[in-house]
């Protein structure tokens, strides 16, 4: 059952009134043909990139004139949400269309596994008769990890490329050449799929220069709040030993320098698909796996604690040659989960079994009109994690434990009105009890509904190559 069916049958008649489901016209020829079977599949994933600092998005810094460029020819959703502000979960439910709280892809000391038992979308494309090949720069989205279902080829930089120090093996450039040698492995007369995740920019916003410094002397000039920047890892955590101070906006500098890198390369990998003649015929899909926080909550640097939404907004768009939607957006919320139904309806495949996404694929086609949609997410290092529902306006979240609530606005429950205040500033709880009646049935359903399915153990970490380990150290997945 769809996040839809199940929502719509589990909320009461007043929250019913938000309809999941794309409503509209109905579907043209000229848009039915351009589900072709057989079309290629280009998936570009970013690590720890937030939306609001495209230029595409509405950032003022000039970070990622390649990508916007792409998106300008696509069609865009300006409110799409990663279901977990960490990378394995959150590709974990990207590829399987499952929500983290469903799927049993649950937290170990290394890192996130994947259940066998999950139907991934290479899986089903592999079986379709589809190349698939992918080169992750993450470690944390390892064979290891079993994030290689369904792949013929998965690559990992820091493994093939051993003369290079981890940290320098896993940049866009390195990622970037392995993901056009995949691509001249294939043979372009079949359909394929190619999946490049990089890495950038994850911190410790460490671009090579000249992208590392190209915003900081303009950063510098404001001299604002200081922040505490030694050392810090993706976790956003602090040692208390050689503590020290530094402007925020040169912290927030340097990502953007991080995106500017990535974007860079990301038009070489744009360039050399054109040049193979694939970007004119194939199905390309930009995303990110979550975002960061920057420093706007109580000094925290990084991602994976909470649903903020710095940590879980993420761009998403759909580039398909001669769709009459390129350059339109959405401005309707939607996940990540919604991801692999869409694609495998553009190349004219069925869903998979389990998937609990949205087919959006009438929206990328022009076939239907935006209509009001929830989306989820949840976070946390409790067994009660938070949680929150999205929806047009306004954000309702659940804070179950109390020690997550230090970390958030201290109370169970805040709502947000996101078109005045997208940062989350200002809790509107327990003023608006209008939101809550209308969110938390849609909330709890969506939980209860996906609990349901919960109830095989959860997979168990495997031997982790120390290779692996030590990527995942310098990225501070591993503090020992």
């Amino acid at each position: 059952m769809t996040r839809s069916a199940c929502l719509t049958l589990g909320i009461a008649a007043a929250t019913a009134a938000l309809a999941f489901s794309a409503c509209g016209p109905r579907p043209s020829p000229a848009a039915q043909a351009l589900r072709e079977p057989g079309r290629p599949i280009v998936l570009v994933t970013v690590d720890t990139l937030r939306a609001d600092h495209l230029g595409i998005y509405g950032y003022g810094r000039d970070t990622s004139p390649n990508i916007d460029s792409l998106a300008r020819r696509s069609i865009v959703f300006r409110n799409a949400v990663s279901q977990w502000p960490a990378t394995s979960p959150s590709i974990s439910s990207l590829f399987t269309s499952s929500y983290v709280h469903a799927n049993r892809t649950v937290r170990r000391t290394r890192g996130f596994v994947l259940p066998d038992e999950a139907e991934t979308l290479a899986e089903i494309l592999v079986r379709q008769g589809y190349q698939t090949v992918a080169v992750s720069a993450n470690g944390a989205l390892s064979p290891e990890y079993n994030f290689h279902q369904g792949f013929e080829r998965f690559v990992l930089p820091y493994k093939v490329l051993p003369d290079l120090p981890i940290e320098e093996s896993v940049r866009a450039d390195h990622t970037t050449d392995l993901a056009l040698e995949l691509l001249r492995g294939l043979d372009l007369r079949r359909p394929f799929l190619l999946w490049v995740h990089y890495l950038d920019p994850h911190m410790s916003y460490s671009a090579p220069e000249p992208y590392r410094s190209r915003f900081v002397d303009a950063a510098l000039q404001h001299d604002e709040v200081t922040v505490s920047c030694s050392p810090l890892n993706s976790g956003g955590r602090e040692h208390r030993k050689g503590r020290r101070r530094c402007p925020r906006s040169r912290l927030v500098a340097r990502y953007d320098g991080e995106i500017a890198f990535v974007d860079h390369e990301i038009e070489r990998l744009l360039r050399g698909l054109d040049e193979a003649r694939v970007l004119e015929r194939a199905l390309t899909v930009f995303t990110a796996d979550h975002g960061e926080a920057l420093g706007e909550d109580k000094d925290y640097f990084g991602h994976s604690r909470s649903v903020r939404q710095s940590e879980v907004r993420v761009p998403l768009f759909f580039h398909l040659p001669g769709a009459v939607t390129a350059g339109q957006v959405v401005a309707s919320p939607v996940d990540l989960v919604d991801l692999a139904p869409t694609v495998l309806s553009l190349v004219g495949l069925a869903r998979g079994a389990a998937m609990r996404g949205d087919d959006l694929s009438a929206l990328v086609l022009g076939e239907a009109r935006p209509a009001p949609r929830y989306a989820f997410t949840e976070a946390g290092s409790s067994d009660n994690y938070m949680r929150a529902v999205v929806g047009e306006r306004y954000k309702l979240i659940q804070v179950p434990d109390r020690r997550e609530r230090r970390l958030m606005a201290g109370t169970p429950l805040e709502v947000y009105d996101l078109a005045s205040d997208p940062l989350e500033t200002h809790n509107l709880w327990p003023e608006r009890e209008d939101i809550v009646t209308a969110y938390l049935p849609v909330l709890e359903a969506w939980r209860a509904e996906g609990a349901r399915s919960d109830a095989a153990p959860p997979p168990e970490e495997g031997e982790v190559a120390p290779d692996t380990v030590e990527q995942l150290r310098a990225l501070g997945y591993i503090n020992n």
